[in-house]
């Protein structure tokens, strides 16, 4: 939560900073007001270690601007709403549904997929020869996540070839590969990856593909005789239809 003057709304709960942060609140008070707030902070702790407890005075008339940051309200990218505008007697009445998480409706958001071919999980066609261009899926594992997550969330995707084709290394701190683009903050979603120690200092996993290593089995068929190649290709009764003929 924020409290400052009305014209750096923009600037404060657009930052960089809190490019990810789902709740934050910005109490835009009118400059007149948060100067004579700021005065009279400074007086209460001049003198308030002569008191137990210092009661604070605050004004009744001074209206409040509340803005809320939102994710995805600003055609899928971040953006600012007004959710209320009160007086400070009335902060402590502000309604919880206001500041409900969106998370779950992208508004169409772009998110970028990196991927690397690793059968049956991710297999695609890249639809350039070019280095990193984008692919179209073909049926897997992530292909199937791709469409349920586009689904529930309307959120679009991205998906483009990783250029070295490989997971990452790390060399003083700094990844290559996929692990470096993450690093970097130009991919949002990759896969297939394996969690490892090493691998955890710069992304979060969200879970595990489960193998099922146990199938069933049966005995391989033994080679056809060699020597039934010439009539294996038509089936008897032909053959015989062939000789009455």
């Amino acid at each position: 939560m924020i409290v400052g003057g009305r014209a750096g709304v923009k600037e404060v709960l657009l930052h960089h900073s809190l490019r990810n942060t789902i709740h934050a609140i910005y109490l835009a008070v009118h400059t007149s007001a948060l100067l004579n707030l700021s005065f009279r902070a400074l007086q209460r702790h001049r003198y308030s270690y002569l008191q137990e407890k210092v009661t604070w005075e605050v004004p009744t008339c001074c209206e409040v601007l509340v803005y809320r940051r939102c994710l995805f309200c600003n055609n899928g990218e971040a953006g600012i709403k007004v959710i209320n505008k009160v007086n400070f007697s009335m902060m402590s009445h502000l309604e919880d549904t206001q500041f409900i998480d969106e998370s779950h409706n992208f508004m169409g958001h772009r998110m970028r997929f990196a991927v690397i071919r690793y059968f049956p999980y991710s297999d695609y066609t890249p639809l350039t020869e070019e280095a990193g261009s984008l692919v179209l899926f073909r049926d897997c594992v992530d292909a199937r996540l791709v469409m349920v997550l586009s689904s529930l969330l309307n959120v679009s995707m991205e998906i483009r070839e990783v250029p070295e084709r490989s997971w990452g290394t790390e060399n003083n701190g700094i990844f290559n590969g996929m692990l470096g683009y993450f690093q970097q903050e130009e991919i949002d979603i990759g896969g297939p990856l394996g969690s490892t120690e090493e691998r955890m200092k710069v992304v979060e996993f969200a879970g595990a593909y489960q193998a099922d290593v146990i199938s069933l089995v049966s005995l391989q068929p033994t080679p056809l005789p060699q020597h039934m190649s010439i009539i294996r290709p038509f089936t008897g009764s032909l053959w015989l239809a062939l000789l009455v003929s």
